[in-house]
This record gives C-alpha cells, structure tokens and sequence, in this order.
C-alpha cells in the first residue's frame, strides 16, 4: 500500500464522516421551524416586517448551508479522493511496516494531514455561516479570532507536515548513550 492509497481512503471515510454528518444536519430543519414561529411570535409587535424576514431567512440559512456544505464536502471526498490524494501527497512511497521502524513516520505524516483536512472541512460550514453571518454583524472578534486559529492550524497540518515532522522525530544528539564507556 502506498502513502497515497491510504490517504485515499482515508479521505473517502471522511467523505462518508461529512455525508451522514450532512443528512443529520438536514433533518433538523423541521425542529428550526417551531423556533422560528416562537422568535416570530415574540418580536412581532417589536420588530418590523423586514427585520422579522431577516430573521426567518437567517434563520434556515443557519441550518440549510452546514447541511448543503456538508453533503458536497462527502460528495467531493467519496468521488474525488484519488485526485485530493495525488494533490496533497507529492511523494508516493511504499509503507513498509516489516522490518524497519521508519514506517511510523509516513503513517504519522499521514495522519496529521488528515487531521488537519477533518478539521478544515468541519469547520467549512461555520466559517461561511460566520461570512454571511459579518453581513448581519451577529459575530463578534472572539468567534473570528477562534475561526481564524482553528482554520490556520488546520491548513498548517495539511500542506506543512513535513516542518512538524522535523520538530517531533529530530534526532536527540544529547541523549545518553548506553554503550558509552565512561
């Protein structure tokens, strides 16, 4: 197996992840819907016409956009997984897991990348509910500040593995050795 067969399907496990995780999301609308008539019903006599749409409008986006990004992410990952893989993984090498301890490395890198684009699609769908949602000012500095932290360590473990490869699985010159005589 190859670093790239095994990202691939990994990517296609988080497409399935992000499909379910869509169809859930989407089944929800009908519980948003006694919400929005509550909210309704207590602004009314406070709220004019155009800020009560709003509302409603915002309202289902707030359901309807996680569960529609959700399924084309799974969409995307299911179908397109071999072409992701070839893109984020340069150098295709067998993973040799018999003999030799330098195998751990490549499952490792792996892993981080995957990490990193599960956290970069799960939060997708908040990044752009908080875009739309800059259109109403409803978000403030610490949801952006936390968006911003999550979506740069994310896009980090994706394409800079390698740096943080070198960081964990450098060489300790200062550790004793055994063998030394004294």
């Amino acid at each position: 197996m190859t670093k790239r067969d095994l990202f691939s399907v990994a990517l296609k496990v988080i497409g399935i992840y992000f499909i379910i995780q869509g169809v859930l999301t989407a089944v929800g609308i009908p519980t948003i819907i006694p919400l929005i008539q509550k909210g309704i019903t207590s602004f009314k006599d406070k709220m004019p016409d155009k800020e009560i749409s709003e509302y409603i409008f915002f309202s289902i986006l707030n359901i309807l956009v996680p569960a529609f990004v959700e399924s084309v992410i799974g969409y995307l990952m299911l179908h397109y997984s071999e072409n992701i893989s070839n893109r984020l993984i340069r150098e295709d090498k067998e993973i040799h897991t018999v003999g030799s301890p330098e195998w751990q490395k490549g499952v490792f890198a792996i892993a981080l990348k995957i990490v990193g684009l599960y956290f970069f699609l799960l939060w997708l769908p908040t990044v752009i509910l908080t875009i739309l949602g800059s259109m109403r000012e409803t978000h403030g500095l610490p949801d952006t500040i936390k968006l911003v932290i999550i979506m740069t360590i994310s896009l980090y473990l994706i394409f800079w593995t390698n740096q943080l490869l070198g960081l964990i699985y450098r060489k300790k010159d200062t550790a004793p050795n055994p063998e030394a005589k004294l």
